[in-house]
């Protein structure tokens, strides 16, 4: 298979012998709702809503053929994120560990906690989604959202109990693992 992880709603590609008349597709036991016999070597599937880690079978009447390898489904979506706040910025890429400075963390690169909103793209640009992440001196922080907005544009929103709404110019496509830089990005 084809790529041996995905998300949700992704399209696997499923190659082997036999495929001609297949009538069901499971993930992990979860039937697929929608998935194409391309040939009689090959399938499409889209993991279905449900799906969980594991094997992957075709079935063709009375047969059934499970994949050997497992398929791992990527249940969340991370976002890394570098935004600097006034204030805490002291020059050079680096800003106070205030977190830290307060007795609040032992970790001494701990700045401030920070929220991070991914909202719709279009109007009226609703919150679709909000995580909560520690801000690092290095003007690092990562949050993880649900699977299911993995494909999809939003605007990345950073909110902080003393700094100004911060939102993406753009919409940002998300990605398993997506990264986007306010420091570089307008």
């Amino acid at each position: 298979m084809s790529p041996l992880t995905g998300t949700i709603g992704a399209t696997v590609v499923i190659s082997g012998l036999g495929f001609t008349g297949a009538t069901a597709m499971q993930f992990n036991g979860i039937v697929a709702t929608s998935f194409t016999v391309n040939n009689d070597g090959q399938i499409t599937a889209t993991v279905p809503t449900g799906a969980t880690s594991g094997t992957i079978s075709v079935i063709k009447g009375s047969c059934n053929g499970t994949s050997t390898n497992s398929f791992t489904v990527i249940s969340n979506l991370t976002i890394d994120v570098k935004v600097f706040l006034q204030g805490y910025y002291l020059g050079s890429g680096l800003m106070t560990p205030v977190l830290y400075n307060n007795g609040l963390s032992t970790d001494p690169t701990h700045v401030d906690n920070i929220s991070i909103e991914l909202h719709d793209a279009t109007y009226p640009f609703g919150v679709v989604s909000t995580a909560i992440g520690v801000l690092k001196t290095n003007g690092n922080v990562q949050v993880q959202f649900p699977g299911a907005l993995i494909g999809s544009s939003y605007y990345v929103v950073i909110k902080h109990r003393n700094s100004i709404e911060t939102w993406s110019a753009n919409p940002v496509l998300m990605n398993a693992s997506t990264n986007f830089d306010f420091t570089t990005h307008p």
